[in-house]
């Protein structure tokens, strides 16, 4: 699909211009607060009087009025650039979070669903990926292999015992160890469909049992999912269409990413720089919600 950078560019563009002018403000306020106690360059001293002439006007100033004036300036100036800084930051940020559209007159694609690479070619899609983790058989992605024992990485191996978390950094698998500080950081060069690794990882490292109120493992959900049925995890509630949660209900398309965040589910909406929370104590299975939510925002890319 063909695809234009001109509405992401023309909003980085507009935010690096705000923060000129903001540092330009913040430019004059340091001058103007050099100057405070001179007139024209020279200091002034006790008695002393500072003349401005404007087009039509003429008036002066004691010593003590001209610093008084001055420092206000300084503040008043250095107040609003910052100001300036701060918005043309988060325009910025927010151009640099803002996805690629599609190009005027461009043939809409359909929906991709990442496909996985396994040992066995029948086996394309998500849901025969996990059964064929379970049956036995070894999934590959690029560098990254996994089976029902554990991960082979090009940092080494591990057990899925010793695997803590597995989550996106951008477009970046990252992988915490147990007990140890420095996790195992894979990019999309080496290891695709990172979206849909996060969530097999998640699945086999924890193993989820399927009951009644916990609900389906990923097999199941996926097959769920498929047949449009809805699921629930406590407060919240997923189907195709998607996430209903206790701050109100929120469409696939809304949502940039869902994760783990320290003890809450974080739901990362586009346009917004804060996240919504959800405690995790109010989510059975998060790490399985998270990698099913992130597979439903997946097939919009």
């Amino acid at each position: 699909m063909a695809e234009t950078r001109s509405g992401k560019g023309g909003t980085i563009f507009a935010g690096v211009l705000v923060m000129l002018f903001g540092a330009f403000l913040l430019f004059t306020s340091y001058s103007i607060a050099n100057e405070t106690g001179k007139c024209a360059g020279e200091t002034l001293q006790t008695g002393d009087r500072c003349e401005h002439v404007g087009r039509a006007t003429l008036h002066t100033n004691t010593v003590d009025e001209e610093k008084s004036e001055k420092t206000s300036s300084a503040w008043r100036n250095g107040a609003i650039g910052v100001v300036f800084l701060l918005i043309g930051g988060g325009v910025v940020y927010l151009g640099l979070r803002r996805p690629a559209v599609a190009a005027p007159g461009a043939a809409p694609s359909s929906p991709r669903v990442p496909q996985a690479s396994v040992s066995t070619a029948s086996h394309t899609d998500p849901t025969e990926a996990i059964g064929a983790v379970t049956r036995g058989e070894v999934v590959t992605f690029g560098d990254l292999a996994l089976d029902v024992n554990g991960l082979r990485t090009p940092k080494g191996d591990l057990s899925w015992t010793e695997v803590e978390q597995a989550k996106l950094d951008g477009q970046q698998i990252v992988i915490s160890k147990r007990g140890k500080i420095v996790p195992i950081v894979l990019s999309p060069k080496k290891v695709p469909h990172g979206r849909l690794v996060v969530a097999l990882i998640e699945h086999l490292r924890t193993s989820p049992a399927v009951t009644p109120a916990a609900g389906p493992g990923a097999t199941e959900a996926l097959d769920a999912l498929a047949r449009g049925q809805v699921l629930t995890y406590g407060t919240l509630t997923l189907d195709n269409n998607g996430l209903r949660t206790p701050h109100g209900d929120l469409a696939w398309r809304q949502i940039r990413k869902v994760e783990l965040n320290r003890n809450d589910v974080a739901i990362y909406l586009h346009g917004k720089i804060v996240p919504m929370l959800v405690p995790q104590a109010e989510v059975p299975q998060y790490t399985l919600v998270t990698g099913l939510s992130e597979h439903l925002i997946n097939r919009l890319v």
